[in-house]
């Protein structure tokens, strides 16, 4: 039975220019977004093969526009932006912090791709994939059990080799290199995460209870 997600309170909406004004974002530049724990605890997120895969990506194609956003607060949170730093992204990725339950809804609206890239089992699901589905939002993801029930490859984003930032470099260089990709898995995106995920429907556990009964 998995996890739903509130289709009204995350939902696809403009983007909120203060928010975007405050993080100092390019509206012109396609934006990559992460939520998660910075923290020793969440140290499978794979944050670093984010930031080490957007390396990758610069590097071999100078003339690819991108930024991205990291939603998330923990001890390891001046590590990963050191790490930044020693890579030259400083004017690539932003890291937010902590937000707001009330402002968490508006960050995926800032966002044109999310990405989940943690390296093993400890993510067993990632419930913030159905928050990004539910906001309209294409994911990359990786391939692990759990995780990957979520993402229908090809349709609402693709799945992703855990820990390996090559893979991941290119499956985000080949959603936003086509915009017209891009928004149709936008679109099933939202319509997988009201058909499969959304608190609206009925739960499959009434059907579980009666059968046990």
């Amino acid at each position: 039975v998995p996890f739903r997600v509130d289709t009204e309170r995350f939902q696809p909406r403009l983007k909120d220019q203060q928010l975007s004004d405050e993080l100092g974002l390019d509206n012109r530049r396609p934006t990559i977004l992460m939520v998660g724990g910075l923290d020793r605890a969440h140290y499978f997120k794979g944050v670093d093969v984010l930031i080490n895969s957007l390396t990758s990506l610069r590097q071999a194609n100078a003339k690819l526009d991108f930024q991205a956003v990291i939603v998330g607060d923990g001890d390891l949170q001046k590590s990963y932006q050191a790490l930044a730093k020693r890579l030259g992204l400083t004017d690539r990725i932003r890291f937010a912090g902590a937000v707001s339950s009330q402002q968490l809804p508006l960050m995926y609206n800032l966002a044109d791709l999310f990405v989940l890239p943690s390296i093993n089992r400890c993510e067993a699901f990632g419930i913030v994939l159905l928050e990004a589905m539910a906001s309209g939002l294409p994911c990359l993801a990786a391939n692990l059990p759990g995780v990957r029930r979520v993402i229908a490859p090809g349709v609402n984003g693709e799945l992703i080799e855990p820990a390996d930032c090559m893979d991941l470099a290119e499956k985000i260089k080949g959603l936003i290199s086509d915009q017209s990709r891009l928004r149709a898995m936008a679109i099933a995106s939202r319509q997988r995460a009201e058909q499969r995920f959304s608190l609206g429907r009925s739960s499959e556990l009434n059907d579980i209870y009666q059968r046990l009964i």
